[in-house]
This record gives structure tokens, sequence and C-alpha cells, in this order.
């Protein structure tokens, strides 16, 4: 038996609307994983769909400051002992390495969000790839545990937590929890955390190096095209409907709501 099986789209009140649909033996947190999660990207991203590979950005170079960066140590009681110290010095050298290597593919399961066309989209001149997540490449991910939602909430990670007495933590908590004002992006986060050298290509950039991974066009559903789209773009974009790999693509547009403050997205 499959995981799960395909939805068809469905409109709501003008928006595209997926099901959700539970994960036999995944944790909590992540047991609904919907149909599709998108990847707002930038015109110039459109290099997903033609190269067919997708970065995955180290949290050192993600846009909170707070990625990776555990809280401070919290004294209770008597303070901190000297093995608490040391526990906290040693996770945070830890994290600090690991942020150079531990690759992340953020998505999201809204569409319709105005600050992320206009954040990740270029001011809605870009796209969103919505991806399907009942894909064999997806599958594979969830297998894994790799595929997790990210909670929200105030508090920062601590370095100590799970050190006596404290409630235990998993590692992937520093990976998985930002604060509450980013909460709106309802985030999903596929998190590889391999050595550079397993990735399919690494690019060296004056800024760093791009972790790239090969995708299959089987795992592309969608397209959603900005409201600002320029038309060259919307034409390349629906041009890959004519080749033999996209011809599954299901292609939409986004369109200001007459009457609310709220974007729809339409079919083409």
């Amino acid at each position: 038996m499959s995981l799960k099986q395909t939805a068809t789209p469905r409109y709501v009140n003008g928006r595209l609307s997926v099901k959700i649909r539970a994960y036999p033996g995944i944790d909590d947190h992540t047991a609904m994983i919907p149909d599709i999660l998108y990847k707002y990207v930038a015109p110039e991203r459109i290099d997903v769909l033609l190269k067919k590979r997708i970065r995955f950005t180290q949290a050192c170079f993600l846009n909170d400051p707070f990625e990776f960066s555990p809280g401070a140590p919290i004294a209770e009681g008597a303070g901190l002992g000297h093995f608490e110290r040391g526990i906290a010095s040693k996770r945070s050298a830890q994290f600090l390495a690991k942020s150079r290597i531990c690759g992340v593919l953020s998505l999201t399961e809204n569409n319709t969000s105005i600050p992320m066309w206009a954040h990740y989209a270029a001011a809605h001149t870009g796209l969103a790839i919505g991806f399907d997540t009942s894909s064999g490449m997806f599958k594979q991910a969830i297998a894994d545990r790799k595929l997790q939602k990210v909670q929200y909430q105030t508090e920062r990670v601590s370095l100590t937590r799970g050190l006596r007495g404290r409630p235990y933590v998993g590692p992937d908590a520093i990976l998985l929890i930002k604060s509450t004002d980013w909460e709106y992006e309802r985030e999903w986060r596929w998190l590889e955390r391999g050595d550079p050298h397993e990735y399919a290509e690494v690019v060296s950039t004056p800024n760093g190096d791009l972790f790239l991974r090969p995708l299959s066009p089987r795992c592309i559903r969608q397209v959603i095209l900005g409201h600002r789209i320029s038309r060259t773009l919307a034409e390349s974009i629906q041009a890959l409907k004519s080749v033999p790999d996209y011809r599954h693509l299901e292609l939409f547009g986004v369109v200001l709501d007459a009457s609310q403050y709220k974007l729809d997205i339409e079919p083409l």
C-alpha cells in the first residue's frame, strides 16, 4: 500500500485547495503532510525547471539570523554547573560546524501569501513551484524523516535543554523551531545532513558553496505564475507543457481578488 493517494485540486472561493492526509508511522508534528508543498522563487529560478536541480541552502545562509543559533543557557537554582557549561560550549561549536554543511529546502503549504510572493518571488514577478509529496522522491524523504514541519514558539531552543531535569529536546529542534514571527509562512523543511560531496553538484561562489540536488520532473506537479510575471517568462513556462517531461504539469496564475485583500489562484 502506498503512503497516500494523489488528490485532485479543488477550488474553494476562487482559491486552490489541497487535501491533507495522514502518513502512518511519522512523528505527531509531521503526521499530516499536504499533497502539495510550494517553493516561491524569483524569475531567474526558472532554471529549477530547465536544469532539473534545486538548491539546498546551508542554515548559515538563510534569511533568519536565529537559524542554528541556540539560546543562552538558562540558569536555575544554583545556576549552571561546570558540566552544563561544558556541554553548552561543545554544542555551540557543533551547531556552528553543522550550519555549514546541513542543507535546507524550505517549502510551504501556503501558496497565496502576499508577503511571501513579495519577499521570495521578487515582488510577485516570479513563480511558485508545487511539489507532489506523493512522488517517489518525496516519499523517500518522508520515509527517511527528512521532511518535517516547522514549529513556532517565542522561547529559543536552549543549549542545555535535556540536562539535569530539563525537558528533553531532540537535536533537530534547532533546525525545526522558529520564532512565531514566521508562523504565517507555514513552513516545511527537507533537511539534508550529509557530507557536501554527497550532493549531485557543489558550485563555488564568492558567497560560499551552493549545494544542488537533481529533481525528477515527476515530482513537480504545479507551477503558479506571479501576478506581475513578465510575458516572456510566462510564455517560457507555458512552453514547457510541450516538453515530454512536463506534459503532466498543471499551470495556474495569481489574480488579485476583486473585493478583498487576498490573492486568488486560477487555472491557465
